[in-house]
């Protein structure tokens, strides 16, 4: 802070030192080595908005009048995700995205995709977890497991669907010989959720078979 009177009644300042490197730590008080915790970047992030938004212009220029004051750049990984839940949310008919937190990790989920039955992506894979007690997982995975194929897994349009252990999640990642994901982005999510739904298509009926 600069010291002196004004700059201390009227400025708010921080001062942030990040380390990054491949180089391995020898224990939290390695300075030189250590690596920053993610969380030390996010609480950066909010910190610089909460300046951003308790700020006043002194002075506006022609620009912030005509469209705004934005900087893409200080945006937390749960601005990113809600960015892609909105998105999602374009083409998922009357299925509902919203941030969901993970540790410190933020993914988008649809709770009840299926009645019981939940949807999240993460990073490159989508995850179904089925919320169903242990006698009914059982009777679906003696259907649906996918150990019975020569790769562990089963394609279904644009996906390759894993599920090898009936208490686990089911895992469904990007069929790479599949156009879908060679496609720009206009293309790319309506086709994804249809891809999506011929998943469902699979699994509902078996799903519903078990309700008894």
């Amino acid at each position: 802070m600069n010291l002196y009177d004004y700059s201390q009644r009227n400025n708010r300042e921080m001062g942030v030192l990040f380390r990054r490197t491949d180089t391995e730590s020898n224990g939290w008080n390695d300075f030189k080595n250590g690596q920053d915790d993610e969380s030390l970047f996010q609480d950066a992030i909010a910190e610089i908005k909460s300046i951003i938004t308790s700020s006043e212009f002194e002075k506006e220029s022609r620009e912030t009048k005509t469209i705004g004051f934005e900087m893409d750049i200080i945006k937390t990984n749960y601005d990113f995700i809600l960015e892609k839940c909105q998105t999602y949310n374009k083409f998922s008919k009357n299925k509902r995205f919203t941030p969901f937190q993970s540790g410190e990790v933020w993914y988008s989920k649809c709770e009840n995709f299926l009645d019981h039955v939940d949807l999240t992506f993460e990073g490159n894979r989508a995850v179904i977890d089925l919320n169903f007690n242990e006698s009914r997982l059982l009777k679906l995975f003696e259907t649906l497991s996918t150990k019975k194929y020569d790769k562990d897994y089963r394609a279904i349009d644009c996906f390759r669907m894993y599920w090898t252990y009936h208490k686990s999640s089911i895992y469904l990642y990007e069929l790479k010989e599949h156009g879908l994901w060679s496609t720009k982005d206009d293309d790319f999510y309506p086709s994804f959720f249809n891809g999506l739904n011929e998943v469902f298509k699979v699994l509902k009926p078996i799903i519903d078979a078990t309700k008894k």
